[in-house]
């Protein structure tokens, strides 16, 4: 599985919250940059299988050839804007997210055969 993380509207550089959120759990955050989701808009871009909308948002207008393939989940682990910026947001945040993939993936992982 692989997930890219995009925004509407990116900060310039990484929150330096989220780089010692990830230290703190032993992930690296080099390499890691704010990105616009006008990048996986471009027609060479790999088209996603779900859009998850981690805030209450607006979303954005997608292209034609996404509406039948891209499936969209909104779990608005966030809230509306403004997002408090402390580090003690960014954990609560990093939970909520890690355990509504849990949630996604657990299911599917049930019907694997065990080893």
């Amino acid at each position: 599985m692989r997930a890219f993380s995009a925004g509407l509207k990116p900060r310039s550089e990484l929150h330096p919250s989220v780089a010692k959120l990830l230290s703190s759990r032993a992930l690296s955050a080099e390499g890691l940059e704010p990105k616009s989701l006008d990048i996986f808009l471009m027609p060479h871009a790999p088209k996603p299988d779900r859009m998850i909308y981690l805030a209450d948002m607006e979303k954005p207008e997608l292209p034609d050839d996404w509406q039948e393939s891209v499936r969209e989940h909104a779990w608005a682990v966030a809230g509306k804007p403004p997002f408090p910026a402390s580090f003690a947001a960014s954990v609560e945040y990093f939970r909520r997210i890690r355990q509504a993939i849990d949630d996604a993936v657990a299911p599917a992982m049930a019907t694997i055969p065990a080893a």
